[in-house]
C-alpha cells in the first residue's frame, strides 16, 4: 500500500489491472496492492513487500526475510531486474488492452512487452545483457549488449519529459507494458542514457533567462541615459 499526494494515471491504472477496483482507497489518494499472486508484481520489479500482518496464505515465490515489530518483510523472488531486453513486442491501442495482454497465460515478460505505439520497431530472436552505469532520480545511464535487435525495457514510470539517447543519437521513450518505458536498440553493444527534462522546467529556465536579460537591459540603458546626461546613477 501506498499514499500519494499525486499518483501518475499510468500508475492508477497498473494497480487496477493488478487488483481492480479494491486498489483505489479513499479520496483516491491510496493506492493499495491487495492481489499478491499476481504476475503484475514481478512485471513492475517489486523485489520486496512489508505487510502488517502475518501472510497465511504464502505464493511459494515470497520468501519471509524477517519481522520487524508489526511489519512483516517478504522477497519477491520472481521479480523481473530493473531493465531487461526482449525479442518481441505486441501492439495494443489503448491501456485497457495492454491490461488483458498482461494478464493472458500466454504473456512471457521476460521475451515480450506491450507497447502502445502505432508503430512498433523491428525486433529478433536473439537476447542479450543490460548493465548498469547510472542510476539516479533524472538520469540512467546503461549499457545494453543485444545478440539481435531487441527492445530495452525498464520498470519505472512512463512520463512526459524523459528523453532517451542510443549511442548518443536520440531514440523515442516508449510506453511500455501499461505503465513503463522502452527503448529499441540494434543489434550489438550501445550505450543508452535517459534524462528527465519535463517542458515546465525547460520552459521556466527560458523564462527565467528572458527576465533576468530584461532586468540587464534595462540597469544598462538607465546608466547609459544617466551619464548621457551627465547624471549619476545610484548604485
Amino acid at each position: 500500500m501506498g499514499y500519494e499526494s499525486v499518483a501518475p494515471l499510468s500508475t492508477v491504472q497498473y494497480c487496477l489491472a493488478i487488483s481492480g477496483p479494491r486498489s483505489v482507497m479513499g479520496s483516491g489518494r491510496v493506492l493499495a496492492v491487495i492481489n499478491l499472486k499476481s504476475r503484475l508484481l514481478d512485471l513492475a520489479n517489486m523485489k520486496y513487500i512489508s505487510m502488517p500482518f502475518r501472510y497465511d496464505d504464502p505464493d511459494p515465490r515470497f520468501r519471509k526475510v524477517e519481522t520487524r515489530g508489526p511489519l512483516t518483510i517478504y522477497e519477491n523472488t520472481a521479480a523481473l531486474p530493473r531493465a531487461w531486453l526482449v525479442s518481441r513486442a505486441v501492439p495494443v491501442g489503448t491501456p485497457d488492452q495492454a491490461a488483458q495482454v498482461l494478464h493472458s497465460p500466454d504473456f512471457d515478460p521476460r521475451t515480450t512487452v506491450v507497447l502502445e505505439e502505432k508503430e512498433i520497431p523491428r525486433t529478433a530472436d536473439g537476447g542479450g545483457a543490460v548493465t548498469w552505469k547510472v542510476r539516479e532520480t533524472d538520469r540512467l545511464e546503461l549499457t545494453a549488449d543485444a545478440k539481435a535487435d531487441s527492445l530495452l525495457v525498464l520498470s519505472d514510470t512512463h512520463y512526459p519529459g524523459w528523453e532517451a539517447t542510443v549511442d548518443g543519437v536520440p531514440a523515442p521513450v516508449l510506453r511500455a507494458n501499461l505503465a513503463f518505458r522502452a527503448v529499441a536498440v540494434p543489434a550489438g553493444t550501445h550505450q543508452v542514457a535517459m534524462r528527465f527534462r519535463p517542458a515546465s522546467v525547460r520552459y521556466g529556465l527560458i523564462g527565467t533567462s528572458l527576465s533576468i536579460a530584461a532586468v540587464l537591459g534595462l540597469y544598462g540603458w538607465k546608466r547609459f541615459k544617466s551619464r548621457k546626461a551627465g547624471g549619476i546613477l545610484p548604485t
